[in-house]
């Protein structure tokens, strides 16, 4: 979901930005988001892209500019796993927004409502991103950065 509205959010705004969803966790017999996850997105008014399902790579440490985890403990697992020199691009996806949410629960299992709850959330720290971002100056020039979606 994250990558569907980052995407979106980052067109809008017209930056220069790349943005790729990876999970932390292996993913047996799985290649596309969850159905309701991607009825949620549309919800919310979102195109709902092909993308793929795909785990975490260490060339991803290396190949991406920033690194955002849904939750606390989608980080603990990317920092266990991050070369050291390549830590300080990890933090939560949450970090900017004004809402008193860190983290963004993972949905799995939930319903539809569950989805579309977290979808906006998600839309919100989306949207306080790309302000951070425009406020920065990131998105002038080639940025990559790496959206970290908990995938199970």
């Amino acid at each position: 979901m994250a990558e569907i509205i980052l995407r979106e959010k980052i067109r809008q705004h017209k930056l220069n930005i790349l943005v790729s969803s990876a999970g932390t966790l292996n993913v047996i017999g799985k290649d596309r988001p969850e159905e309701k996850a991607l009825q949620a997105v549309q919800l919310c008014g979102y195109q709902s892209e092909k993308s793929q399902v795909r785990k975490v790579t260490q060339q991803d440490f290396i190949k991406y500019d920033l690194i955002y985890a849904m939750d606390r403990t989608n980080l603990a697992d990317l920092i266990d796993h991050c070369p050291p020199d390549q830590k300080s691009k990890l933090m939560l996806f949450l970090s900017h927004a004004q809402s008193s949410e860190r983290e963004v629960p993972d949905p799995y299992r939930g319903s539809s409502e569950v989805f579309r709850k977290t979808a906006l959330l998600i839309e919100s720290g989306a949207q306080a991103l790309v302000n951070y971002w425009q406020q920065s100056g990131l998105g002038c020039s080639n940025t990559k950065v790496g959206c970290r979606e908990m995938v199970v």
